[in-house]
């Protein structure tokens, strides 16, 4: 490599019509040099960006309609231009889709969490089960299963009947391998889970949470995009899984059918990370969820692999702390959905039309500011500190969102998933979730 040396790379296997690339996303860059040298890791590269179709045909991916992979699919290229920052000096440099967060990055997460006391008395770790690989995919439970309850002393513990009592809660990430944001995601869930901050108390001592944070290891491994090694999208698995070919998708389903005949599942959500805004597909997740386990709660979260394109974010490329602070917000946003003061709620509803006019990417990414995020959660502790306390006093009667929101939940079709909508609709309309991107609640419009 030539230092100040522009080097043309064209990556010509892309399916998709659109892409974050004609928004303004750029790929990232690791150099080992600029990383022992100035401790700088992952970083935003590349000018003379195009994105663009191909004469080039390839084919299809399998499906669950059929399962084939029959028919002929365009190819897109995506063209970038980088200058390497040394010069013949055997520095290594890698490019990246995204953020990097591997299998081994997950187990590391884990075994964190199992290392500190604190936290581990709060988790419990199973084997749900084995990939077409061997390899092993995690299912975790977090919640209050002795002396952690906010107002308890160290010696109470909760009996088996309190325990059952509880609501579920049902958490699936990473089907597909290329979308590492749902793993910072979930990462950020599980640390504000297993925390110490009142709201995590109540969240542990009102329910119990079965996470399934990655359900593709083998593809992630492989370095896949969408599909698993028998070279399927597991997202389109989810009607009739085979255990053969799809039996991580098998085994949560399984689980879920457990959980459900145990306890009243509140809520399933599905993370994921997104290229482009698209609508959801017979056959996703939160479709079949919602039809055959009843759970009306059935969500896809989404985090765009680029930025936002509205409130105080736009402009900025997520980094991983935005992610992770993305899964702490969901799970501060469920107890605001299930706490009987629903002043917050309504007081955030408010911002819905504003928020909803898009204003879209200028093609002038910059990385976010690091004391920007710092602020801002200052001023968020702050104003938050009198609501905490007004929820561990009434802790014990969190509302269950279909009676809270009976009258907002549409029976007849799942609430459709975070980003992509166009329109608000009326604040009565449908319930509310936070956003993080943009900084506050959303009303999801029916289908």
């Amino acid at each position: 490599m030539r230092k100040d040396t522009k080097y043309k790379f064209n990556i010509t296997n892309f399916r998709k019509s659109g892409s974050l690339f004609l928004e303004g996303m750029r790929p990232l860059m690791y150099s080992e040099i600029l990383a022992q040298q100035k401790g700088i890791g992952w970083h935003r590269v590349g000018e003379d960006t195009a994105y663009y179709q191909t004469p080039c045909i390839g084919r299809r991916a399998m499906t669950m309609r059929t399962n084939n992979g029959k028919g002929d699919q365009s190819n897109y290229t995506f063209t970038f231009s980088i200058r390497f920052p040394y010069l013949n000096s055997g520095d290594k440099c890698y490019l990246a889709y995204h953020y990097p967060f591997t299998y081994s990055d997950l187990m590391n997460h884990i075994h964190s969490i199992e290392k500190n006391p604190q936290r581990a008395i709060h988790m419990r770790r199973q084997t749900l089960c084995q990939t077409i690989a061997g390899n092993t995919v995690d299912l975790i439970t977090i919640t209050s299963f002795s002396g952690t309850g906010v107002g308890k002393g160290k010696e109470s513990i909760y009996t088996t009947e309190q325990i059952k009592a509880r609501r579920g809660v049902v958490i699936t990430g990473r089907v597909h391998p290329g979308e590492s944001g749902a793993s910072f995601m979930i990462q950020g869930l599980m640390d504000f889970l297993t925390g110490n901050t009142m709201d995590a108390k109540i969240l542990r001592d009102n329910f119990v949470f079965k996470i399934v944070p990655m359900l593709n290891p083998d593809g992630v491994i492989n370095g896949n995009q969408r599909i698993n090694l028998a070279g399927f999208d597991l997202n389109r698995q989810w009607i009739s899984p085979q255990k053969r070919t799809a039996p991580t998708i098998y085994a949560t389903k399984q689980m879920i059918k457990r959980f459900v005949e145990d306890r009243d599942v509140i809520l399933f959500c599905d993370f994921h990370a997104h290229s482009r805004k698209r609508n959801q597909k017979e056959g996703t997740a939160r479709q079949v969820i919602w039809r055959e386990f009843g759970i009306i709660n059935s969500f896809t979260l989404e985090c765009s692999n680029c930025g936002a394109s509205c409130g105080r974010f736009i402009g900025i490329h997520f980094t991983p702390s935005l992610e992770m602070d993305m899964g702490k917000k969901f799970a501060d946003t469920l107890l605001d959905y299930c706490d009987p003061d629903q002043t917050v709620v309504a007081q955030q509803s408010n911002f819905n039309q504003f928020l909803h006019q898009k204003q879209f990417f200028n093609n002038k990414i910059r990385e976010i500011p690091k004391e920007t995020s710092k602020e801002k959660e200052k001023d968020k502790e702050k104003e938050k500190t009198q609501r905490v306390q007004n929820k561990a006093k009434t802790k014990n009667k969190l509302i269950h969102p279909a009676s809270a929101h009976s009258k907002l939940i549409d029976k007849e079709k799942p609430h459709d998933h975070i980003s992509g909508h166009k329109q608000s609709p009326p604040v009565s309309s449908a319930p509310l979730i936070f956003y993080p991107s943009i900084g506050t609640y959303l009303s999801l419009p029916r289908e």
